[in-house]
């Protein structure tokens, strides 16, 4: 499976180049929250709370429709450390903070593609690429 991953020293920044690297990311965090440019004037700490509780919104409100829609499929894991955060459509995201949660020395965020490959060539590689995402392939 391969992944892509970079390291931070703020979640703030993190989260900017996540959403920078995919408008799947961007969208996901947007749509329950203020627009990312407002959120990225907050403190990393204030940025973390309000994209996690936008994640969550968005599991939450995620329920098949009348017209039996297949929504349902969005996922949230936050744990003290890190996120972890599955779109509908199977795109994986999250961030891991090292060593203390309200001043971390390092930020891990990473990235998935649905079907368990990632293209380097593909836009979203690329894009991964330009932030300075490394892609490897995890074995498992």
């Amino acid at each position: 499976m391969d992944t892509a991953e970079r390291t931070f020293n703020s979640v703030k920044k993190a989260v900017a180049s996540l959403a920078s690297a995919s408008f799947s990311i961007k969208q996901a965090i947007e749509n329950n929250g203020p627009a990312l440019e407002h959120l990225l004037e907050r403190p990393s700490h204030a940025v973390e709370k309000r994209v996690a509780g936008s994640l969550a919104a968005n599991v939450a409100r995620d329920r098949t429709t009348a017209n039996g829609v297949g929504w349902g499929e969005a996922s949230i894991n936050v744990q003290a450390h890190g996120i972890q955060y599955s779109t509908r459509n199977g795109l994986q995201f999250g961030w891991e903070v090292h060593e203390g949660a309200s001043n971390p020395k390092s930020v891990t965020a990473w990235v998935i593609h649905p079907d368990g490959t990632l293209d380097q060539d593909s836009t979203l590689g690329q894009a991964l690429k330009e932030e300075g995402f490394n892609i490897t392939d995890l074995q498992w």
